[in-house]
């Protein structure tokens, strides 16, 4: 994401494309995000909470650029603001879904 001024010098956001498979829809999966299930490993819960992560940033940039082209935000700022804050929340529900894994045990010798 960046800011510009246009010709008529008003700012405007620019929003590179992330390309993900976002689009294609979920297979079916018996928990809620973030939850490991029964005998899932600890790196797949961590894989799962990284790529819910990234999903939920592609779709905070998705709703924020269809926001910019409905005219719903009026100013960069309010672009840039909206989408941090999106961007913070995908981060925050990252970081609590992953303090909330148990902890790894330590192999004995």
């Amino acid at each position: 994401m960046s800011l510009r001024r246009n010709q008529e010098g008003q700012w405007q956001v620019v929003l590179n494309m992330i390309e993900d498979d976002a689009d294609e829809p979920d297979p079916p999966y018996p928990y809620p995000p973030f939850y490991a299930a029964p005998g899932m490993s600890r790196r797949a819960a961590l894989a799962n909470i990284h790529q819910t992560r990234y999903k939920a940033i592609i779709e905070a940039f998705g709703q924020t650029q269809a926001r910019i082209d409905n005219g719903d935000l009026g100013t960069a700022a309010a672009a840039q603001r909206e989408l941090l804050d999106k961007l913070s929340t995908a981060t925050s529900d990252a970081v609590k879904a992953r303090t909330s894994l148990p902890s790894p045990k330590m192999k004995e010798r």
